[in-house]
């Protein structure tokens, strides 16, 4: 499984790699993306290359991750109204539904042979940025385990 944790600074966001090196844990950056004053379209970079896109209805209930080249990968979709703050992944025509573990702060998705696809856990941290650890299968794109972190931060806001 792959693992990242997901640090949201204001309305900008990044993917961090927490690397052993001989000088104890060091931070790698995976990827960032920053959200637009006045647009709802966020572009995750690593570098200066665009590897995906997030944009949302203004309800936000709906939201589409689009490639690199704008082919569409995947979709969240949020009720309208819910105590919890689970949604539905479409991913390759498939929906996933992503539930919410309210004592935990985490969400989980199975795939239908209940194997765990994808694991999503909040850290506040007081006077500080959230912190989000994501653990994720190879059937899941890193850049959507990212965008899910980012599209449930704006849904808990």
């Amino acid at each position: 499984m792959n693992k990242f944790e997901v640090v949201e600074n204001g309305m900008d966001y990044e993917a961090r790699d927490l690397v052993e090196g001989p000088s104890g844990i060091a931070t790698a950056v995976l990827f960032n993306a920053t959200l637009k004053v006045g647009s709802s379209k966020l572009v995750v970079r690593q570098g200066d290359k665009a590897l995906a896109a997030m944009d949302h209805n203004v309800a936000q209930t709906k939201f589409e991750i689009t490639g690199a080249s704008d082919e569409k990968i995947a979709e969240l979709s949020f009720a309208w109204v819910s105590v919890k703050k689970s949604f539905t992944l479409t991913l390759k025509g498939t929906d996933y539904k992503v539930e919410e573990n309210v004592t935990e702060s985490s969400w989980a998705c199975h795939d239908a042979a209940g194997k765990t696809l994808m694991l999503i856990e909040a850290e506040k941290h007081f006077f500080s940025a959230d912190h989000w650890r994501v653990t994720f299968t190879a059937d899941i794109p890193a850049e959507l385990a990212f965008l899910a972190v980012v599209a449930l931060k704006q849904r808990r806001a």
